[in-house]
């Protein structure tokens, strides 16, 4: 969507990736470029010699920090956001740290708003979002879920993404889209 104008703010603890990230510049070989579809990288970034780049469009508007999603700091930091996006960092995690780390991304984000949550163990994940009260967002659950290239190892790998099965709250456990209570 062109026609939007996005204020984006990114976070990862590593300095390095957050370095990365803002200078926009990857190699195709790059493990973050590794289940990208070439359609995508051709819609996301520029070639320059052999070079990716974020393409100006993209970057544009986008703040980048080292920080940490646990620090009780976080909510402070970001403010409340329209969107929160916490993707693919608290499958590593034990149960109690990502049940906390969810906690303080909840704090970031507005009543009515959306919490985006993948790659993280979709057991915690029900618990967290019937004890939030969040709303699944059914739309496209079922694309959104087994989209990611990248979790195609169920049940071998822990963030693996396990077959859907449509039974009593199925959407709750497998939307990865929720809306935050507005009240």
């Amino acid at each position: 969507r062109p026609d939007l104008k996005i204020s984006a703010c990114g976070i990862d603890i590593s300095p390095a990736a957050v370095a990365k990230a803002k200078a926009g510049i990857f190699m195709r070989e790059d493990k973050e470029l590794e289940w990208i579809s070439e359609t995508t990288i051709h819609e996301l970034f520029d070639d320059e010699g052999g070079k990716l780049v974020v393409k100006p469009r993209l970057r544009e508007g986008t703040r980048w920090f080292v920080g940490d999603a646990m620090s009780p700091e976080l909510p402070k930091m970001l403010g409340q956001q329209d969107i929160l996006l916490a993707n693919n960092f608290m499958g590593p995690m034990d149960d109690t740290d990502a049940e906390k780390c969810l906690a303080n991304l909840y704090h970031c984000v507005k009543p009515g708003a959306y919490l985006i949550i993948d790659g993280v163990d979709l057991d915690l994940r029900t618990r967290f979002v019937r004890n939030h009260y969040l709303d699944p967002v059914s739309k496209n659950i079922e694309a959104i879920h087994l989209g990611d290239k990248s979790k195609l190892g169920w049940p071998w790998d822990r963030w693996g993404a396990e077959p859907l099965e449509k039974k009593d709250g199925w959407q709750m456990r497998y939307a990865a889209v929720f809306q935050i209570p507005s009240a």
